[in-house]
């Protein structure tokens, strides 16, 4: 009897260790579909930050163009260099924008704006940046160069040459003004 008892105890942890076995590589499983899972996820958030980020440079460029327009009209000075002028200011708007990103999603982005040149259409501007996302373990870097309408009608830009030329010769009648921004602003 005491010898049918060890064969019975050994046969019985032999077949407790495969269950073992098979407990572990089914947990192991798990946690390898858990962080796939957090890897697709992570992935999906910084493409789908990448693009968002690439749609807002020409949104944002084109109302930094009207922005500056206006208040070359207003001031009747003309730009030193309209380029690098834009470049700075579009490059602080995309600076808030990341800290909007990193503080509300934790996300880290990055859009470094290299140059706003002319582009061969004479209606459009060219702006070249490249945009760095990345969350968790994951990273998105893509250079970019995109050509901004300076013809939306959501951002009209009103062409402010003649109140620059017209700054020493007193202020314009505000008629002359409606009637000179109207077809840009379709204002009736």
């Amino acid at each position: 009897m005491d010898q049918k008892g060890y064969i019975i105890s050994v046969l019985s942890f032999l077949l407790i260790i495969p269950a073992v076995l098979m407990i572990v590589v089914f947990v192991d499983m798990a946690n390898t579909g858990v962080e796939s899972q957090s890897l697709t996820m992570q992935s999906d958030a910084t493409f789908y930050t990448a693009k968002d980020v690439e749609g807002n440079i020409p949104v944002i460029t084109e109302r930094i163009l009207q922005k500056t327009a206006n208040d070359v009209i207003k001031s009747g000075n003309p730009l030193p260099n309209s380029e690098i002028v834009i470049k700075n200011r579009l490059q602080e708007e995309m600076d808030h924008l990341s800290e909007m990103y990193g503080d509300n999603e934790g996300i880290n982005v990055t859009c470094k704006i290299w140059s706003v040149d002319p582009s061969p259409d004479p209606s459009k501007i060219e702006v070249k940046s490249t945009v760095y996302v990345r969350k968790g373990n994951v990273a998105h870097n893509e250079s970019i160069s995109q050509n901004v309408s300076i013809m939306d009608p959501n951002y009209p830009i009103p062409d402010p040459l003649p109140f620059i030329n017209a700054k020493g010769m007193g202020e314009l009648p505000i008629q002359v003004l409606k009637l000179y921004m109207a077809p840009v602003l379709q204002i009736s």
